[in-house]
């Protein structure tokens, strides 16, 4: 599937929100009520849209976000891999968080973690 299609998406968000666990990775998973835009470098962008800590949309850009985050390819790869921990890779300024509070992020780095790497779960066309 072609990273941020639509049929991306809808298997992303599938994957992430059948964790169990999914709302326990956040410092405050009942009161996470965000938007993301997240992007592939060349790749594409999709945003994923949080209500008490599941995600209620993940499609095309529909509007203003409360954060942007993203990479190049070669990064979202690693973290798809399982090689690198998107934590590990916003620390060293692979994965960038170009608009939203970072005290958020930090608070939520479990949640950054598991769920960049539900990406690896699903076969993606860079």
């Amino acid at each position: 599937m072609k990273f941020a299609s639509q049929e991306w998406c809808d298997a992303f968000k599938k994957v992430v929100n059948d964790d169990k666990d999914l709302t326990s990775w956040f410092s405050d998973g009942a009161n996470f009520n965000y938007k993301f835009e997240i992007f592939a470098e060349g790749s594409g962008k999709f945003q994923l849209y949080f209500q008490k800590g599941t995600v209620d949309y993940c499609g095309a850009p529909q509007g203003d976000t409360d954060f942007i985050l993203g990479s190049d390819v070669d990064t979202w790869k690693k973290i798809a891999s399982g090689s690198d921990a998107a934590s590990k890779l916003f620390t060293l300024g692979k994965l960038k968080v170009s608009k939203g509070p970072l005290d958020i992020i930090i608070r939520n780095v479990v949640a950054l973690d598991k769920i960049c790497a539900k990406v690896g779960l699903i076969a993606t066309e860079w």
